[in-house]
């Protein structure tokens, strides 16, 4: 589980530094930048919920 989260983190760093590129280059494309903002936002509630599980398992263990 522990490369799942960081897989998820990487993807979720990757998409911060897309959405800089995106912002610097000038007048950005507003779609782009929302649809990597939601990417950013779906992966990092993902993270969130491998976060959790991963406590609910040591709670019972």
């Amino acid at each position: 589980m522990n490369i799942d989260i960081r897989y998820l983190e990487q993807r979720y760093l990757a998409l911060e530094n897309e959405i800089a590129h995106a912002l610097l280059l000038g007048p950005a494309d507003d779609l782009r930048v929302a649809d990597l903002k939601y990417r950013k936002f779906t992966i990092a509630d993902e993270i969130e919920q491998h976060h959790l599980a991963v406590q609910r398992s040591e709670l019972v263990d």
